[in-house]
């Protein structure tokens, strides 16, 4: 069975990206003492650089998994239509 690829866009040209960080315990350590690190995933502050991020630790995924949507940039908000998602291993 041969899989079809979904495109990452419907847009003809993105004007920028949608990423999910979801974070293990090991950054939540270094990002609870390193002011600067933490400003890399604030939302708004990554909003004004022309990108969404959505970051959640890991243990608020255990926790809270009703509250982490890692699935929220898996579909086109006008059309409900299946998109191409990347996952990357970091």
């Amino acid at each position: 069975m041969q899989i079809e690829p979904l495109p990452i866009s419907a847009k003809e040209s993105p004007g920028d990206f949608d990423a999910i960080f979801l974070y293990d315990d090991h950054v939540q350590k270094i990002i609870s003492e390193d002011k600067e690190a933490m400003n890399f995933l604030d939302y708004t502050r990554c909003k004004q650089v022309g990108f969404d991020l959505l970051a959640f630790s890991a243990e608020a995924a255990r926790k809270y998994p009703e509250w982490v949507h890692t699935d929220a940039f898996d579909k086109c908000k006008h059309t409900g239509v299946l998109k191409g998602v990347l996952e990357v291993a970091i």
